[in-house]
């Protein structure tokens, strides 16, 4: 279970490497299918902020696998500046009866929004119902 949620790569290679190794591990586990386009850029961060990171993409692809019924997710991650940005993204249900831009969610999305708040980072979310639904999380890179 800790390998799941911090696994060795993470720590040793990097974010990127990581969500790699969690591409494959949804593949196994729900038959998701995660794309992942990287800017090559560096992304250096610390240990907290990057395993924060990487346990929200998770708990999104997780969402995904489980609730909008499909089989694609394309993961995003690229530079700004001093920001991490990554872009979960779907075409799947999206949230049943949700608005254009859904600032709800079940307590799973309300916790991200907390731990990235607690890193001086934010998480959005927008979803329309049968179309899909993407997920902004951006983080403040390390500036040593």
């Amino acid at each position: 279970m800790t390998a799941q949620l911090n696994p060795p790569v993470l720590e040793q290679l990097g974010l990127v490497p990581a969500l790699e190794w969690l591409g494959e591990e949804m593949r196994k586990t729900y038959a998701l299918h995660v794309v992942l386009d990287d800017d090559a850029a560096p992304k250096p961060l610390d240990s907290v902020t990057a395993s924060i990171v990487f346990r929200a993409v998770r708990e999104l692809l997780i969402n995904v696998a489980r609730h909008a019924k499909v089989h694609l997710a394309r993961v995003t991650t690229s530079r700004n500046g001093d920001q991490l940005t990554i872009t979960v993204r779907d075409q799947g249900d999206g949230f049943a009866g949700a608005a254009k831009t859904s600032r709800t969610g079940g307590l799973g999305l309300a916790t991200l929004r907390e731990r990235m708040a607690y890193i001086g980072g934010r998480f959005r979310i927008t979803t329309e119902p049968k179309r899909g639904t993407t997920a902004i999380i951006q983080a403040p890179l390390d500036p040593s």
